[in-house]
C-alpha cells in the first residue's frame, strides 16, 4: 500500500530521497521515497547530489548545483529561486543531512525537514546560513551549495506553500492533513474536477455550505461524527485553497452534492477504522 502523505524519515540515511520527494511535491509531482531511493542507489551511507540528480531525471526534473562562497550571494540566489517557484534542496550540517527550502517571506525560510516530527521548519536566514555553510578545512574556504530542482516540462496543480500555510501544517491538530495529503487532494479533485475556473474561493464556498453539509451527513452528534466531519471539511478546504481551486458560480449546488458524497464516504471509513480490531492491536 502506498502512503498518501508526508511523515518523518524512519532512519538516518534516507533524508536525501525524502528531500527530493518533498521537492517534487512542491512542483506538483507525486513521488514515493522508496522509488527515489532505489533509483538513486541509496544505502546506509546516504545519498549524494549526483545520485539524487540521477533519480530526479525519472520525474523529468533536473537537480542542479550552484556553489557560492559567501552568505550574501547564497541568500540572494536562494530567494531568487524560491520567488520563481523553484524548490531548492540543501545539504546542511556539514553536508550530513538533506532538506528542501520551499518558500521565503521577509527573511524567514520554510524548510521541509523529514528529520523533525512537524516536518515544516520556519528558519531565519541567520540560522539557515549557519546550517548551510560547509567549512572546507583543507583550503579554509566556506561553501554554500544550493541544489535547485527544475521541472523540464510545465506542471499543473502546484501547491502554493506560504509561511502561513506552513504554520497551519506544523500544528499538531492538523497533522491529519499532512499525513493524508494526497487522499484529501483526491477528494478535492473528485468534487471540483480537474479544471479550475474563475469563481468562488474555497473559503467562501465552504463557509456558505458547511452547515448544510454537516447537517446532511451528521444529523446528530452522538458519536462525535460532526466533529470528525468538520475536521475533514477543514482539510479539504485547506488543500483546495493551497492548489487554487475555485467554485464556478453556476455549479455550486452540484459541488455541494459531490462534497456531500465524499464526506459521507470519509465518515463511513473513519467509523470502520475505529471499529476494526486489526487496527488496534
Amino acid at each position: 500500500m502506498r502512503h498518501t502523505g508526508f511523515y518523518p524519515q524512519p532512519n538516518d540515511w534516507v533524508c536525501g530521497p525524502f528531500a527530493l520527494k518533498h521537492g517534487l511535491w512542491l512542483l506538483g509531482i507525486r513521488a514515493d521515497e522508496g522509488d527515489i531511493a532505489k533509483a538513486a542507489g541509496t544505502d546506509a551511507t546516504g545519498t549524494d547530489e549526483a545520485e539524487l540528480a540521477r533519480a530526479a531525471l525519472n520525474y523529468a526534473c533536473e537537480l542542479q548545483t550552484v556553489r557560492r562562497h559567501d552568505p550574501v550571494s547564497a541568500a540572494r540566489d536562494l530567494e531568487s529561486y524560491l520567488q520563481r517557484g523553484i524548490p531548492v534542496l540543501l545539504c546542511i550540517e556539514q553536508w550530513d543531512h538533506w532538506v528542501v527550502a520551499a518558500c521565503e517571506d521577509d527573511g524567514i525560510f520554510v524548510v521541509v525537514d523529514s528529520r523533525t516530527p512537524a516536518l515544516f521548519r520556519l528558519v531565519p536566514w541567520e540560522l539557515l546560513q549557519k546550517l548551510l555553510v560547509y567549512h572546507e578545512g583543507s583550503r579554509g574556504r566556506h561553501l554554500y551549495d544550493l541544489h535547485p530542482l527544475v521541472a523540464r516540462h510545465p506542471v499543473t496543480r502546484i501547491p502554493a506553500l506560504t509561511l502561513d500555510r506552513a504554520r497551519f501544517l506544523r500544528e499538531w491538530d492538523n497533522r491529519h492533513v499532512v499525513r493524508d495529503w494526497y487522499g484529501f487532494l483526491a477528494d478535492v479533485l473528485e468534487a471540483f474536477g480537474d479544471a479550475r475556473e474563475s469563481g468562488v474561493a474555497p473559503g467562501v464556498f465552504f463557509g456558505r455550505y458547511e452547515p448544510a453539509l454537516l447537517d446532511a451527513v451528521t444529523p446528530t452528534n452522538e458519536t462525535g461524527q460532526r466533529t470528525e466531519a468538520r475536521r475533514i471539511l477543514g482539510a479539504m478546504r485547506f488543500v483546495a485553497d493551497t492548489y487554487g481551486w475555485t467554485a464556478p458560480p453556476d455549479m455550486q449546488d452540484d459541488l455541494r452534492e459531490r462534497f456531500e458524497a465524499v464526506l459521507r464516504r470519509r465518515i463511513d471509513r473513519a467509523q470502520q477504522d475505529r471499529t476494526d480490531p486489526l487496527l488496534h492491536r
